[in-house]
């Protein structure tokens, strides 16, 4: 939780004393696309104190989201809860497979995209 906050601010820091750069990397027709990684049955690696990262990514992509509309920016979420984006497979190989590639293709269906992976 604390790395999430501590993250967070240091992110508003940077797009808040960055905002030219920023308006010129994400132009008015951009759409920044934020993919909280892993997710559901995949839970990443988990810390000392038992936070699996598919967690603290969800989070940190939140309330980037958040902060990203506060200034103005359009968002679109990969997940906004604790699940996978696979729909077929029967192996937790092919089940990767498949999330990954449908996670590709919600980037690509995104007009002017900017991908922002959180892992």
């Amino acid at each position: 939780m604390l790395f999430a906050t501590v993250l967070y601010f240091c992110v508003f820091a940077v797009v808040f004393y960055q905002s030219e750069q920023t308006a010129a990397l994400l132009g008015s027709g951009t759409t920044v696309v934020l993919d909280a990684g892993h997710g559901g049955e995949d839970g990443g690696a988990t810390s000392c104190t038992g936070i699996q990262e598919s967690q603290l990514n969800l989070e940190i992509s939140l309330r980037l989201r958040d902060l990203l509309h506060f200034l103005g920016y359009r968002t679109k979420m990969i997940r906004t809860t604790d699940t996978s984006v696979y729909t077929n497979g029967a192996t937790i190989s092919e089940k990767k497979i498949s999330d990954l590639k449908h996670r590709v293709e919600m980037v690509n269906e995104t007009a002017d995209a900017l991908l922002l992976s959180i892992h």
